[in-house]
């Protein structure tokens, strides 16, 4: 496919990198020569220097004859513009990251329906659906749903104090059925494991199964979990303001702290239940002292990420079990959770991924990326005719590392186990490594059968 990728921040590195590894032949743009030769050295792609938003550079990138134009440089206005103009030009397909609307929560299809842009990507909007989704998940710090939510993945962090699962393996657990520990992480390493593997202090589960079972298999995973009804949001953000509108729906008690006077009284006006409290988070006692400290989860999701980590440490030091940090810059995730930070979330990386889940449409419905790229959960559609679909699991021949996580169909979702034949037409969640993607890819194509 060629791909045309206009803007080489973090959001535009990250897509480019990942499109390139699998082959696609992708065109940079970018106005910074030395951000375009680094990307010549890291990755298989052409580049050009200029402004995306100009039609002589479009032409020049031979805009007519793409397949894909994805604009997601810093400036909304460029992206829109460029994408119009090369829709014009002949593009078949158009993306545009557009950072901060009017409606954080406007459907996709306003923006189709009006200006012709297949698909706009809102990473503040990504960052509040994403945090909505950790927060009334108690217990976890990360949420995937997949076959038409019929079907979860959710990252869990176990430890010692709490947790009925450390030093039992996981056939002793005997967790309900039709859930899966997929994956594990411990000390940096990533695992998949079987019936025998013990479960440590301070590992991380990836957990896959039917969505209404799930709560169970964290109990007993991880003991009772409380469910969150209060929150504080440091922040009158974009990320900020779409998350007080998702938590109101949820009916948990939302606090906004907010440092600006004028950002404080806008906020105050765009939420019907959430309480608008102005002051630092940053400042040591601001959280006791406002009463906040009883609060089941602190989100920091201002626009700096130094005031973010700084707001997320004093609020474990105050007493909130549990923080999510908004990392603007996604080399600190890492080192954010080193800290103590029990979730950081990067807008950024979130709309590159939803951004890729786009271009890979297909037989491959959705991607979710996990232990920052070390694995994949991939959704595939079965159908009939391919290896997966005429022999059972034990005999397909995946590769090492690989494993069926769920297969979803029309009436049931299944756990499946080695003898279990995958029915034509289901839905298949596939936990894989990126080098091995491409041969489970292979197993789902159709295939000639020859006559006897």
């Amino acid at each position: 496919m060629d791909i045309i990728v206009i803007g080489l921040g973090e959001v535009g590195k990250h897509i480019a990198g990942v499109l390139a590894s699998e082959g696609q032949n992708v065109t940079l743009i970018d106005s910074s020569e030395s951000a375009l030769s680094q990307a010549r050295e890291s990755m298989d792609v052409m580049t050009l220097c200029g402004d995306g938003g100009r039609i002589s550079t479009l032409n020049q990138a031979n805009v007519a004859g793409t397949e894909l134009v994805i604009a997601v440089t810093d400036n909304d206005e460029v992206n829109l513009l460029a994408c119009l103009m090369a829709k014009k030009l002949g593009a078949e397909r158009v993306i545009a990251r557009v950072s901060d609307t009017d409606d954080p929560l406007a459907e996709d299809s306003t923006w189709a329906a009006n200006l012709g842009i297949d698909l706009v990507i809102s990473p503040e909007r990504a960052a509040a659906v994403e945090i909505a989704r950790i927060v009334e998940t108690t217990g976890v710090t990360w949420v995937e749903s997949f076959g038409d939510e019929r079907v979860a993945m959710v990252r869990m962090r176990i430890r010692e104090e709490s947790a009925p699962a450390v030093g039992r393996s996981l056939l002793e657990l005997r967790l309900p059925q039709n859930v899966l520990v997929a994956a594990i992480r411990r000390n940096g390493h990533l695992i998949i494991p079987d019936g025998s593997e013990r479960l440590a202090d301070s590992d991380e589960l990836y957990l896959i199964g039917k969505t209404d079972v799930l709560p169970e298999a964290r109990t007993v995973l991880a003991g009772p979990q409380k469910p969150v009804s209060k929150a504080v949001i440091v922040g009158a953000s974009p990320v900020g303001r779409a998350l007080a509108q998702l938590l109101e729906e949820s009916k948990i008690d939302t606090f906004v702290v907010e440092r600006s006077a004028e950002r404080a009284e806008a906020m105050a006006m765009q939420i019907r239940r959430g309480v608008v409290v102005r002051g630092d988070a940053t400042s040591s006692g601001f959280i006791r002292a406002e009463n906040l400290n009883n609060a089941d989860v602190l989100i920091a999701a201002t626009k700096s990420d130094e005031v973010n980590l700084m707001a997320g440490l004093i609020a474990k030091k105050s007493g909130i079990a549990s923080t999510i940090v908004v990392s603007h810059k996604p080399d600190y995730m890492s080192i954010y959770e080193e800290l103590g930070i029990d979730t950081a979330i990067s807008p950024r990386l979130l709309a590159a991924n939803q951004i890729l889940r786009y271009v890979r449409r297909g037989r491959v419905l959705s991607v979710s990326v996990l232990a920052d790229g070390a694995a994949e959960f991939l959704e595939m559609q079965a159908e009939a005719r391919t290896r997966i679909t005429s022999t059972p699991l034990k005999d397909v021949g995946f590769p090492k590392g690989v494993r069926v996580g769920a297969v979803v169909t029309d009436d049931d979702v299944t756990v499946p186990g080695g003898d279990f034949v995958i029915p034509a037409q289901s839905r298949v969640i596939v936990l894989t490594t990126p080098e091995q993607r491409q041969a489970v890819e292979r197993l789902f194509r159709k295939r000639s059968f020859s006559m006897s």
